[in-house]
């Protein structure tokens, strides 16, 4: 098979994967709807921002990553590393390191 036609073939199966989903994620969102309207009357709170994060999670689900994405992401983990490598007066390299070791990743 030529590249544009599995091209093509990827993208048709993306579109109907996401087709499929669409009606479990809108079910979810019912759910959880009606989770918060529980949440908040035993609790006697607002759960709003809680709810919005989680919504906001799946909007993005199936979708691809873009670049600008993925240099974010890249970052967020070089000061998250950087972060706990100042927590614990470490080395970068030895926060790797570990994190490999622990396979907490």
């Amino acid at each position: 098979m030529d590249r544009e036609s599995t091209n093509s073939m990827t993208k048709l199966t993306k579109v109907i994967a996401l087709e499929v989903t669409k009606p479990r994620f809108e079910k979810l969102e019912d759910k959880i709807n009606r989770l918060k309207e529980t949440l908040c009357f035993h609790l006697n709170m607002d759960v709003t921002e809680m709810v919005k994060s989680v919504q906001s999670s799946l909007k993005s689900a199936g979708d691809p990553w873009q670049y600008a994405e993925d240099g974010l992401l890249v970052d967020e983990v070089k000061m998250a590393i950087a972060q706990i490598a100042k927590n614990h007066n470490r080395s970068h390299g030895a926060i790797r390191a570990r994190i490999n070791h622990k396979d907490l990743i």
